[in-house]
């Protein structure tokens, strides 16, 4: 089940980067829509660190578990910061900066596969 919620996180992602980099282009960008999308994948990647942490409560370890607990912790802190510094905008908000934080989140995600957390 973590495997299928990561892949779903990651399928999210890139298209919510996609939609980001679009909105950067168009004349009248959907700012909510941006942000409910950026709260959909924060729920994915919380939901998937909580599975995580419950399997790393069971007794499953990771073969680093220093490096996986940084990209767990990463996951969860990536989104909300670069949501603040994309929306800290004085007159419309940075999609560039949302796609960057929405792209990290992919790479994040792959990277707690590869390691064996997902």
């Amino acid at each position: 089940m973590k495997q299928s919620l990561a892949v779903t996180n990651i399928v999210y992602a890139v298209g919510l980067t996609i939609w980001q980099v679009v909105q950067a282009y168009r004349p009248t960008p959907k700012i909510r829509l941006s942000v409910m999308g950026l709260v959909v994948l924060q729920i994915g990647t919380v939901l998937m660190a909580a599975l995580d942490g419950l399997s790393l409560l069971q007794g499953w370890r990771p073969q680093e578990m220093a490096v996986h607990l940084a990209y767990l912790a990463a996951s969860l802190l990536v989104l909300p910061i670069m949501t603040f510094i994309g929306l800290a905008g004085r007159k419309e908000p940075n999609y560039f900066v949302l796609a960057i934080g929405s792209a990290a989140v992919v790479v994040i995600v792959v990277r707690l596969l590869v390691t064996g957390g997902a």
